[in-house]
């Protein structure tokens, strides 16, 4: 899949050789936000790279909704029936 898109994952890291300097210039706080700017780079060109060559691109499973601190919801009551 990455046939003749090499050099250009390669010049897109590149590119971020400015950034992580200055990052460095501020002791690695910099990085806190630079690392996730270049992985969600990187997760575009690899979805654009997919599309290109025709691969499915497989969904998140969908996640189950959290159960709350004190515990699952209780059921009403039952009213009686007279």
């Amino acid at each position: 899949m990455m046939k003749g898109y090499k050099g250009k994952l390669f010049v897109l890291n590149l590119s971020f050789f400015g950034w992580a300097l200055l990052c460095s210039l501020t002791f690695g706080i910099g990085y806190l936000w630079l690392v996730p700017y270049m992985r969600s780079t990187e997760t575009a060109f690899y979805l654009e790279l997919s599309k290109a060559a025709g691969a499915p691109i497989i969904p998140a499973e969908p996640v189950a909704e959290p159960v709350p601190a004190d515990g699952p919801p209780e059921a009403p009551p039952a009213e009686d029936a007279e």
